[in-house]
């Protein structure tokens, strides 16, 4: 199974994402964070996902949206990255996938230059969609 948590500051679009990806089988545990800095706290903190991540068989899974109050997603990536560079060895246990209503394609080419972003998702979250995470999980623990 795939750790796996979607960070949302609107609750209606954590729930059907987190439902997605639990219908699919793929994916346990699925949390929720409703936003950035919240993320950012249990992500980094011993005993939370850190803690998921040093005994996961498969890279953890971040659904990540752009438009939040507070620190948006492009600021969570920036300081997440910069974490993650203190942690050695443990960047590559992490696949970010950029979870948004935006469709613009400046924030396309802005997510594509953040290495730990691995695909951008259009909201709704489709089964195409979750298809398409299980295989590049799947992919990346192959790597």
């Amino acid at each position: 199974m795939i750790p796996a948590i979607v960070v949302d500051d609107v609750a209606a679009d954590r729930y059907i994402a987190r439902r997605r990806l639990a219908k699919s089988q793929a994916f346990a545990p699925v949390e929720e964070s409703p936003d950035g800095a919240s993320f950012l706290e249990r992500f980094f903190t011993d005993g939370g996902l850190t803690a998921t991540l040093s005994g996961a068989q498969s890279p953890c899974l971040v659904l990540m949206d752009i438009n939040m109050p507070g620190m948006n997603g492009f600021e969570t990536l920036e300081e997440m990255q910069r974490r993650i560079h203190a942690l050695p060895g443990k960047g590559s246990e992490v696949l970010v996938m950029m979870y948004t209503s935006s469709d613009n394609p400046l924030d396309k080419s802005r997510a594509a230059d953040f290495p730990i972003v691995r695909h951008y998702i259009v909201k709704p979250l489709s089964d195409a969609s979750v298809a398409q995470i299980i295989e590049e999980c799947r992919s990346a623990r192959l790597h």
